[in-house]
């Protein structure tokens, strides 16, 4: 994800359905349901709107500036009628890049237990100077079904920069949420409409586990994998652990902290990360 993007609010640990009631895999069988007019109606359209998120990111994008900045791993479920928000903060720590950071605000509207659309804002601040507007943003996600035990998910986001380009941004999101544990992968590729590029790769994953009723712990991840031009250069990486404890049912605070790797060493070595989620 473009490092100046904020994540809107995606409450990390509801309850899971009961397995009697989840809708399994409507998109992956579309072909096994077209002799149904309505479904097989339904079924083109999800399709075609999958096909339009990925095709607007198949082109230009510089790299990522410093991975993990301003993002997360999504998840792949909605919950209908829900409205959530998040407020995040990261800061950059030594380096060239020391003591920049982002605030930023989102918040998300589950449509049905399918569809969920949000919008966003971003705010830095550079050391010494006042706090800047950096992108505002709409987004959509898509929830495809089941891949076996394995939630999965399309997302696409756009985002206005204030002083650079435009930017828009597709993810594949794999999700497998089982009891105490809960596993993210997102695979990311990104374009800015300014740019000449080859679109850019990227990747976010989460992994963390109940350790006590209000208290959950694990590690995040985030990096390059190139662009099409050049496929698993020698990139930028961040990983660290991540602390989550449940203020109240609705309302979560996440703290983290990320090491940065390869070319990310080149701007800072790492990054403070705080987060608040609640719901409406």
């Amino acid at each position: 994800m473009n490092s100046s993007v904020v994540r809107a609010a995606d409450r990390q640990h509801r309850a899971p359905r009961p397995e009697s009631t989840r809708k399994i895999s409507p998109v992956w069988r579309c072909l096994g349901i077209a002799s149904n007019r309505q479904g097989g109606i339904r079924c083109k359209t999800m399709l075609r709107l999958a096909a339009l998120a990925i095709s607007l990111v198949l082109t230009a994008s510089p790299a990522l500036a410093t991975p993990g900045r301003g993002d997360d791993a999504d998840g792949a479920t909605v919950e209908s009628g829900s409205i959530d928000a998040a407020l995040f903060y990261d800061r950059l720590d030594s380096g060239p890049a020391g003591g920049e950071d982002l605030l930023q605000i989102g918040i998300t509207h589950g449509l049905s237990d399918r569809v969920r659309i949000g919008g966003q804002a971003s705010f830095a601040r550079q050391p010494g100077t006042s706090r800047k507007v950096e992108t505002v943003g709409a987004e959509v996600l898509f929830a495809l079904g089941k891949l076996g035990p394995i939630d999965s998910a399309l997302y696409a986001t756009y985002d206005i920069g204030i002083d650079a380009p435009d930017a828009v941004e597709a993810r594949f999101i794999l999700e497998h949420d089982r009891g105490r544990m809960n596993l993210r992968f997102n695979l990311i590729a990104t374009r800015e409409l300014a740019s000449g590029e080859s679109v850019e790769l990227g990747y976010a994953f989460s992994g963390d586990y109940q350790v006590l009723p209000k208290w959950r712990l694990g590690l995040q991840g985030f990096g390059e994998f190139g662009s099409f031009d050049r496929l698993l250069p020698h990139g930028g990486h961040a990983l660290g652990p991540i602390i989550g404890y449940e203020i109240e049912p609705s309302i979560n605070l996440r703290a983290g902290y990320l090491f940065t790797l390869g070319k990310a060493r080149d701007d800072t070595k790492g990054q403070f990360r705080i987060g608040l989620e609640f719901g409406l």
